[in-house]
């Protein structure tokens, strides 16, 4: 096979990649979403945390009491020799509702937490998938290329035996298809830990094999500067954590509403029977009448200071959380700025290499042909070029793959579900 053959087929084989299965990125992340225990755990919680809401709305159980008289009082109508009673604790107006209601936001405070956790595994789960198709598609560039120069090989090895050639030019053909044999070795390695990452992820044994599509079966939503702002300006109502810090305030506003009624005071009401027996003095009127007595308590708020501490304590919890707030927005901002910043870059490069810079190594390596069949050209150089080409290449991938995982971090800090067409959050 002639150089110029090689270097064709070799220039129109490196754009095709084959589909390595069948399963799409869909289906694993809907897996994800069932089994990952991360989320269940977060479920869980979620869940337990609505029910304890929910029972707070309800009164203290009451007290039942009882008692025998050691020795009985006598009395008129007979002796005492036992008591029975019952009441019911009575918190100040409102206090039941408060606590059910701060419980309540600190449920929904998780569930944001559950939205945003979602959020992170799934980013986490597509940049590794992202990573394995760039691997693959690194591999199969690698073997095609080793395909190339053991052809290459060939050719110079006939020339050589007739005659024409240089046997060094061998020697460094069979060290430059070592070293790429070496290269795939370690790309296979490399693969690896990124599969039980995905497996990790899914909550599956980590050598289960997960089956990916080539990048450029997804499509590379492209974003104007101006919807950085808009998401910026969005996040306080996009970003679930940012969203949970929010329910947390409302919580300890709450909180510090219910610390404040505990400068009012609790009531209880009862009933008391006692139970008395008869005389043995005839005609007397309610004789053996069992006593009946209604009760009334009522809890006096006399510890001011303790009261004054439990609402600075409520306060400080909020404005904790309101600091917070702030906080995790400013840094939210920060990270989607880097973000943005690393899909823009992946853009540049990707339109630099696939629109610029590799249709003028291909023109180049038609030269250096042109060159070597007219025997003023060295293959030495054409090698070169090829390289150069295959990086090239290999730079378009890697460019895909880092503008794909530039928008999973938009997404996982945004919160938003399409990128392309709005900011509806998660």
């Amino acid at each position: 096979m002639s150089a110029k053959k090689i270097v064709l087929v070799f220039i129109f084989t490196l754009t095709t990649v084959s589909l390595f299965g069948n399963e799409s990125l869909g289906d694993y992340i809907n897996l994800l979403k069932k089994n990952n225990e991360k989320l269940k755990s977060l479920r869980y919680r979620y869940e337990a945390t609505l029910k304890s809401a929910e029972s707070e709305k309800f009164l203290p159980d009451p007290v039942f009491t009882t008692g025998i008289y050691l020795q009985s009082i006598e009395t008129k109508v007979g002796a005492q020799k036992s008591r029975f009673g019952i009441s019911q604790k009575i918190p100040f107006k409102g206090k039941l509702k408060l606590k059910m209601l701060s419980e309540k936001e600190k449920a929904k405070a998780i569930l944001e937490i559950y939205k945003q956790t979602e959020l992170n595994l799934i980013a986490d789960f597509k940049k590794n998938y992202y990573t394995l198709s760039y691997l693959n598609e690194r591999e199969e560039i690698l073997k095609k290329h080793i395909s190339l120069l053991k052809d290459l090989h060939s050719v110079i090895m006939s020339g050589y035996e007739s005659g024409k050639g240089s046997y060094t030019a061998i020697l460094r053909l069979e060290s430059e298809i070592d070293s790429l044999k070496n290269l795939v070795k370690t790309v296979d390695e490399l693969k690896w830990p990124v599969i039980a990452k995905l497996n990790e992820i899914l909550n599956r044994n980590p050598e289960e094999n997960i089956e990916v599509v080539p990048l450029e079966k997804f499509e590379i939503a492209h974003l104007e500067k101006s919807k950085e702002k808009l998401l910026i300006d969005s996040l306080f109502q996009t970003s679930p954590y940012l969203r949970s810090i929010n329910l947390k305030m409302k919580a300890e506003r709450l909180k510090r509403d219910l610390a404040k009624k505990n400068y009012y005071p609790n009531f209880t009401i009862g009933l008391d029977w006692i139970n008395t027996s008869k005389t043995s003095q005839t005609g007397l009127k309610d004789n053996g009448k069992d006593g009946i007595i209604f009760k009334l308590g009522i809890s006096i708020p006399l510890w001011r200071k303790k009261y004054r501490y439990q609402v600075e304590a409520a306060n400080k919890r909020y404005l904790s959380e309101a600091s917070e707030h702030v906080a995790a927005k400013n840094e939210k901002a920060t990270a989607l700025k880097k973000a943005f910043f690393e899909y823009s870059d992946g853009i540049r490069k990707l339109e630099l290499y696939r629109d610029s810079i590799i249709p003028k190594t291909e023109e180049a390596l038609k030269v250096l042909i042109s060159a070597y069949e007219s025997d003023n050209g060295n293959y030495l150089d054409i090698i070169d070029t090829e390289r150069m080409l295959l990086q090239f290449e290999l730079e378009v991938a890697k460019a895909k793959k880092d503008i794909l995982s530039a928008l999973s971090d938009i997404e996982k800090i945004s919160g938003v579900k399409n990128l392309k067409n709005n900011t509806e959050a998660k």
